[in-house]
């Protein structure tokens, strides 16, 4: 059977962002400053998107050789992240299911850039705990995200888990 997926090795990633915040490759110079994504008036200064940028959560440079997504049904490989988008409507099961056994909060952390890359990959690798994010500008441009999806990550060790608390919830008297 032959799988689709999509591998990004070192230099062949196109966001300079998403790159560094998966290990791929060292901070450029005007990221690190706040000048990009001033200059693209994401930011009212350069100072601003620095303060943005010091607090991306981020693998270390060179961490990584390569990215890649598949369809997790379709996967040739065990992934560390699962990525999920879809509507804010059943973002709120799978928020309701990562909290199912344990209970607890949520604390999504994300900035609206390099969403995928920093806020859902990156940050749930480092934390080991689900994350969301809004997605940003380039995630919806080039990977396909609606403006009605979000996006989720979580370790690919709590699938099972969501899974199984995912069929309850969604059964659940007073669910919607």
């Amino acid at each position: 059977m032959k799988v689709k997926y999509s591998m990004r090795p070192t230099g062949k990633h196109e966001c300079n962002g998403g790159a560094w915040a998966l290990g791929l490759r060292k901070i450029t110079p005007t990221l690190k400053t706040g000048d990009f994504y001033f200059k693209l008036g994401k930011y009212d200064s350069a100072s601003a998107c620095k303060r943005t940028i010091d607090r991306v959560p981020h693998l270390g440079s060179g961490d990584s050789y390569a990215t890649v997504y598949a369809p997790l049904e379709k996967s040739p490989f065990t992934p560390h992240v699962v990525m999920i988008v879809t509507t804010p409507r059943n973002m709120l099961k799978l928020a309701q299911s990562s909290l199912f056994r344990l209970g607890g909060r949520i604390h999504a952390e994300f900035s609206g850039i390099q969403p995928v890359c920093s806020d859902v990959t990156a940050q749930t690798c480092l934390t080991r705990l689900p994350n969301f994010s809004l997605g940003c500008d380039g995630s919806r441009k080039f990977s396909g995200i609606a403006d009605d999806e979000m996006v989720m990550g979580f370790p690919a060790e709590m699938l099972l888990e969501i899974t199984a608390a995912l069929k309850i919830v969604k059964a659940a008297s007073g669910s919607k």
